[in-house]
């Protein structure tokens, strides 16, 4: 059985950069986070492209029957953005079994599409949205409605924490979010989030990626 996941990640350097939606793409109209989904998985995640902008990703993800076969497609000739999603993928085979003992990576064959909603360029920050969106898809369960996560995993499966968190905030609520998920790096910042825009979210903090996983699917 073919299992379609979607999960949209709100990019920048990462899942950051500066500036907002408005200022980045003059006459787009910022993507809104649907309350429901019939996907396997919908992920909305804040981060910047390599130049620094702000910008919204879809992550879509097919997983079949196979043998472990990965492949990657939108990356354009960017090799970084590969080189992320590539260790996503690492990252979800050798700890996958972590989230649930019932996932066998090497059961399936994975491909993970990306796509630009914004135009903002590829972004390497695909590292934690990719482990994330292959554990939703593997198991068939959806993430929460109405969800950001932000933050990513650095190549040697570090937490990074979000660079400008306020404008990635406000990034995720004019995109409909109402549920935030942080990386506990990034505690330390959230002084610097205007209270009035803190408050439009219910939040939850994660310290790891398999944490990360559970608090996403709302089961942890």
């Amino acid at each position: 059985m073919t299992i379609k996941a979607s999960c949209v990640i709100h990019c920048g350097v990462i899942w950051h950069g500066n500036a907002t939606i408005g200022r980045l793409c003059a006459g787009v109209t910022t993507p809104s986070l649907p309350a429901h989904t019939d996907l396997v998985n919908l992920l909305y995640g804040a981060v910047a492209e390599q130049g620094g902008h702000l910008g919204l990703y879809r992550i879509e993800t097919q997983v079949t029957p196979g043998s472990g076969k990965f492949n990657g497609s939108g990356f354009a000739s960017n090799a970084p953005a590969k080189e992320s999603v590539k260790v996503g993928f690492d990252c979800f085979r050798a700890n996958a079994n972590r989230v649930s003992a019932s996932i066998k990576a090497g059961d399936h064959d994975y491909h993970l599409h990306v796509v630009e909603l914004h135009n903002t360029g590829p972004t390497t920050a695909m590292t934690l949205a990719t482990y994330v969106a292959l554990c939703s898809a593997v198991l068939g369960k959806p993430v929460q409605s109405e969800f950001v996560m932000l933050g990513s995993m650095s190549l040697g499966g570090n937490i990074v924490p979000v660079e400008n968190l306020a404008e990635s905030l406000q990034v995720a609520f004019d995109a409909g979010a109402k549920r935030i998920l942080l990386p506990m790096a990034s505690v330390a910042d959230i002084a610097t989030i205007p209270g009035e825009l803190f408050a439009k979210f219910q939040t939850r903090f994660y310290g790891d990626a398999t944490d990360a996983v559970f608090k996403a699917l709302g089961v942890g």
